[in-house]
């Protein structure tokens, strides 16, 4: 996947320690729709870092920690799926990442990903409850 604004700016989007989060979705391919997912995804991440006590600030699709870049995304949409790439570094000598946030320890690290990613599904749990109990306008 490439994000062509940060290739036109010449910005690095790897680094040599990140934890990746990669989501397909199969019910669209509205590329529209999966940057909303992408949004919500970094809103999640956010909220369970601020939680925790670690400052971020959110530019769109990009979370920074003390005004350093600290994640990479990209959303893409194929003939029949849609696909988000999440990366948080964990070291970096440039740009945030969870060790300067006081994320040092693997199994902290893996706690950081198995709960961020369980808050996603339930987000999707959540609208497809609701999706079950509510009827369009005009409709009883």
């Amino acid at each position: 996947m490439i994000d062509l604004e940060d290739r036109r700016a010449n910005e690095s989007i790897w680094s040599e320690d990140m934890v990746s989060f990669i989501i397909e979705h199969f019910d669209s391919t509205d590329l529209k729709l999966i940057y909303a997912r992408q949004r919500l995804f970094t809103a999640i991440v956010r909220e369970y870092l601020v939680e925790r006590g670690i400052a971020t600030t959110r530019e769109g699709d990009d979370l920074f920690l003390e005004g350093k870049k600290l994640t990479v995304s990209i959303a893409s949409s194929s003939p029949v799926s849609q696909k988000i790439h999440f990366g948080i570094n964990v070291t970096h000598n440039v740009y945030g990442n969870l060790e300067e946030a006081g994320i040092k320890k693997a199994e902290d690290i893996a706690r950081l990903m198995q709960e961020i990613g369980e808050c996603y599904v339930r987000e999707f749990e959540d609208i497809e409850k609701d999706l079950r109990k509510s009827r369009p306008l005009g409709v009883v």
